[in-house]
């Protein structure tokens, strides 16, 4: 008889033959459970780890106070780290409260004095003046402010004098103090790590893995371009846009058009921008760090945008369209233009959003003739127009996407034209009527009268037509200000402008500027012939896309013909644009065989290639 001992053994030993057979035939139950999920938890943890750091590390501000020398009244700063107000007083003392972390201290901060800085003590230890250096107005200086801070509470005082208009002060890290650039690039790598593994457990479809790695790659590279890229460089007049955000939280209401010089924009961006403003200030951030948060949530709107631009592409392109597909999702995540404007402190940020997801319910409709889609569509374009005006143009486009449509029958068409209408002109035409009687202006520009006529330009019929590619290559970059650097012809620099925006980014770039405009002509020379075959052979799925690219582009010429203007011609205003061309050059490059087909592909990747490097190249050497 067996002992009770022998009993108890045999019993595991049958309990665990059990799970070793249940564990292989279940291993997503068994296996997954277990060991698989260590690596991602081990990563996810240390990501977590990191942010902590980073948080901890950021330095806080309290107790901001300022006195005029005319007075000695105590004015106490409640709602943020900066200010900015007119004053005629000669003199402001300026004191405040910085909390270091025990273990993790910055050293290295940006101080901003309006008019300068000509006095800083730290716990009763007075800077020296080398230090700071010498009085220079309203310049932005970094400075080394280790051996004076300690961790807990410092004490700062600052004299600011000034000679009048505006007095402000203003203080926060630096982006390139060692310790946070350091948690940065660690956070970087680590969340790099943790997609790739992701990326490579998870998917088990191979074209669902490479699509994975390519929009890993529009992230990363936003992520990159984000880091290096201060709200002050190569931003549209991101001070006036934070200003109608300030406004908007501290009245909730509209502006009036007179107080500020984008203060005639639609209000949708900076009614949904304020909240986050005014949580920013009560946590007593200062103004670049308000900014910056901003340009983070554009930075996430701009990946919703380059996740639309995948559930387009599947509206476009068939399952076996492989290497279509890819090239689709490899343009879009590294495109120049795509990337500059991840970081943008404007309402391009929401409206490049507004626009693709409409363009996309655009070709939903197309596909379906759903009542659904439709009023989505309208509902987005009226979204849009509360946004900025150029969306104004997406409903011509729906609506002739609207009547052409061969599924959707006449009785529909009415319903939905007449309902369509109603639903947009409902939702935006307040707008008009408040500005109307609000401001007497119900202009596009609001500001129109008080542009720089430096930036007037010809308006004549050859400015319109004139696209000359050896042109383009010897001025790479979209001079608004000179003629010399063929900023008249429209088209131009409506392409260069694709690239690079308004900015020069100088002789070290230029050669590598030139290659990419060089690609970028070959890619129209194939969106032209592809836009002929489409209307041939692939009118069914190419009708929208074309509709899109004719209203668009003749709806920007428009626009310049009646604010001629440089700055009008800028292709942040009909990014939608690039939809068309890239989806009519891959169309040319199918049709071709197997060997020039080859060459073509060859020729995309590489310009895929080239803005990515381009990009990472701005990015390290900040030319701005």
């Amino acid at each position: 008889m067996p002992s009770p001992l022998h009993t108890v053994f045999s019993k595991i030993k049958h309990i665990h033959a059990w799970l070793l057979r249940h564990i292989r035939s279940s291993p997503i139950e068994g296996s997954r459970s277990t060991s698989s999920y260590v690596g991602e938890i081990v990563l996810g943890c240390i990501f977590l780890f990191l942010l902590l750091a980073w948080y901890i590390a950021t330095p806080a501000f309290t107790d901001l106070q300022y006195t005029l020398s005319g007075s000695e009244e105590r004015h106490e700063q409640k709602d943020g780290m900066f200010f900015s107000f007119e004053s005629t007083d000669p003199l402001m003392t300026v004191t405040f409260r910085l909390h270091q972390g025990k273990w993790l201290q910055p050293s290295r901060f940006v101080l901003r004095a309006d008019d300068c800085l000509s006095e800083l003590v730290i716990n009763t230890i007075a800077v020296p003046e080398e230090v700071f250096g010498p009085c220079v107005i309203d310049t932005p200086k970094e400075i080394h402010l280790g051996t004076f801070l300690h961790a807990g509470i410092n004490e700062i005082t600052a004299i600011v004098p000034d000679t009048g208009g505006r007095q402000g002060f203003d203080m926060h890290p630096s982006s390139q103090d060692a310790l946070l650039l350091s948690l940065r690039i660690a956070v970087f790598v680590v969340f790099l790590l943790l997609s790739l593994f992701l990326i490579w457990r998870r998917c088990s479809v191979r074209e669902t893995k490479y699509v994975a790695l390519l929009f890993l790659l529009g992230i990363l590279l936003r992520l990159i371009y984000f880091d290096a890229t201060p709200f002050t460089v190569r931003s549209n007049d991101a001070d006036g846009h934070m200003d109608y955000i300030h406004s908007v939280s501290e009245h909730w209401k509209l502006p009036l058009i007179s107080e500020g010089w984008e203060f005639y924009q639609p209000p949708l961006y900076y009614f949904a921008s304020a909240p986050l403003y005014r949580i920013a200030k009560a946590a007593f951030l200062s103004y670049a760090s308000i900014a910056r948060l901003i340009q983070f949530s554009a930075l996430l709107l701009s990946l919703v945008v380059l996740g639309l631009c995948v559930r387009i592409s599947s509206l476009l392109f068939e399952r076996h369209q492989r290497s279509e597909r890819y090239l689709w999702l490899g343009f879009f995540s590294v495109f120049s233009g795509m990337v500059f404007l991840s970081p943008s402190l404007n309402n391009d940020a929401l409206a490049s959003v507004l626009i693709f997801a409409a363009v996309f319910l655009c070709l939903t409709f197309w596909h379906s003739g759903h009542a659904r889609s439709w009023y989505a569509l309208m509902l987005l374009i009226s979204m849009g127009i509360l946004t900025k005006m150029n969306m104004v143009l997406l409903l011509p486009v729906a609506l002739l996407t609207l009547l052409l449509h061969p599924i959707v029958t006449r009785r529909s068409k009415a319903i939905f034209l007449v309902t369509g209408l109603l639903i947009v002109l409902s939702l935006t035409e307040w707008i008009f009527v408040f500005r109307m009687v609000q401001d007497a202006n119900v202009g596009i520009i609001g500001n129109f009268g008080n542009l720089n006529s430096d930036l007037s330009i010809s308006n004549h019929l050859v400015d319109y037509l004139t696209f000359n590619p050896f042109g383009i290559l010897h001025h790479p970059y979209a001079n608004p200000w000179q003629d010399s650097d063929r900023r008249m012809y429209f088209l131009e620099f409506l392409f260069r402008s694709a690239f690079f925006g308004e900015f020069d980014f100088g002789g070290s770039l230029r050669v590598f500027s030139q290659l990419l405009l060089a690609l970028g002509s070959l890619v129209i020379a194939l969106s032209v012939l592809g836009g002929t075959l489409a209307m041939r052979s692939h009118w069914r799925r190419a009708l929208p896309l074309w509709i899109l690219f004719a209203v668009l582009l003749l709806g920007h010429a428009y626009f310049r013909y009646i604010y001629p203007y440089s700055s009008s011609e800028h292709f942040r205003y009909s990014l939608a644009l690039l939809l068309p061309l890239w989806y009519f050059a891959l169309l040319t490059v199918s049709r071709f065989g197997s060997g020039a087909r080859t060459i073509l592909l060859s020729l995309l990747w590489l310009f895929i290639i080239s803005n990515t490097a381009f990009v990472i190249t701005v990015s390290i050497l900040r030319p701005l």
